[in-house]
């Protein structure tokens, strides 16, 4: 009888665990560009449950058309790319359709999406109007989805002034919030339910200008990634935790070039995709930045090599304590 029930706990739920499978090791280099403006930037992944297939939500800078100075990062949508084949392939699947509180020509960036009781929610960040120059007034907005294509904006999470939200499910259920404020370093926020948050005022990570915090569970412990407001070549840092409040830096990553196509840059803000015990990282380089003697920026705002943006993903390993990462791993020549 016990024989039995295995069996039947094998076929019920083996295929979707093995379903939710990434093949980094077939996986392209870069893994996508985005089709429309090549300007796929601040990637988000998840598991899409119903269709079987790994989502990326992104900001979709607009690279690739003449605009003044910072426009092309302003007036952005979220862009999305599909995979249905554990990672091998993906293809453009459009925007995402959010419903904005202001009338007009808006702006999204970094979008990040959690799955709980049978809802998606995404949290973005979002400003009102497009720019020229850093502008505006952010604030983080609330989606929901039964299927990540249809999108209800919930009601306002008060986490005006921030950016770069990253939430992520607490062991008491309740749900915590890392996001940029206007210092450029890594406030916080709690909520019992995801609908209603308490900005607990607190920096969490300050010891330097950071954005683009993401925060996950691996190895019997807590990890944040982020990555340094910084014109040099200075990679992502990571950063270690036993409870997810006191973070202690424990290395940096993804700070020296790869030999894979469009990797040849810094990693930058990013997401992590657990799979089989195993963590890898999703993030964008900007393939075509040149750095000086003090691999400092060459500031080239207005050119597209300066503005193109690719993803890639490489895999995190833990070494002595470390996380690290070899981003040419899986490095083959014409792949």
């Amino acid at each position: 009888m016990k024989k039995n029930l295995w069996l039947i706990w094998l076929m019920a739920f083996a295929p979707a665990v093995y379903a939710q499978t990434f093949e980094i090791e077939k996986a392209p280099a870069p893994l996508y560009r985005d089709l429309v403006f090549d300007g796929a930037g601040d990637p988000a992944v998840i598991y899409n449950r119903a269709q079987n297939a790994w989502f990326i939500f992104y900001t979709q800078r607009r690279s690739n058309i003449a605009i003044q100075n910072l426009g092309d990062c302003f007036g952005t949508a979220v862009g999305l790319a599909i995979s249905e084949t554990n990672g091998k392939t993906w293809y453009y699947a459009g925007t995402a359709d959010l419903p904005m509180p202001d009338p007009g020509h808006n702006t999204f960036w970094a979008p990040q999406v959690n799955y709980n009781q049978g809802l998606y929610h995404m949290f973005v960040s979002y400003i009102r109007g497009v720019y020229s120059d850093w502008d505006g007034t952010p604030r983080i907005l609330h989606y929901t989805s039964p299927d990540l294509f249809h999108w209800k904006m919930e009601k306002p999470t008060g986490m005006d002034g921030y950016i770069d939200a990253y939430v992520f499910q607490m062991p008491d259920k309740s749900w915590k919030m890392w996001a940029k404020n206007g210092k450029s370093h890594i406030s916080v926020a709690v909520s019992p339910d995801l609908y209603a948050w308490q900005d607990l005022k607190k920096e969490e990570v300050a010891d330097f200008d950071c954005e683009g915090p993401l925060v996950f569970r691996w190895k019997n412990a807590y990890w944040m990634v982020v990555d340094e407001c910084n014109l040099a070549y200075v990679g992502l840092a990571v950063y270690r935790s036993e409870d997810a409040t006191r973070w202690i830096k424990n290395n940096v990553i993804l700070n020296t070039p790869g030999k894979r196509e469009d990797d040849n840059d810094q990693g930058r803000h990013a997401d992590v995709v657990l799979s089989q015990d195993r963590a890898f990282i999703v993030y964008y380089t900007h393939p075509g930045r040149k750095y000086d003697k003090s691999n400092v920026e060459i500031w080239e705002r207005e050119s597209y090599p300066y503005r193109r943006c690719s993803l890639e993903v490489a895999e995190l390993e833990l070494i002595d304590g470390k996380i690290v990462c070899n981003r040419d791993k899986y490095f083959k020549p014409g792949r």
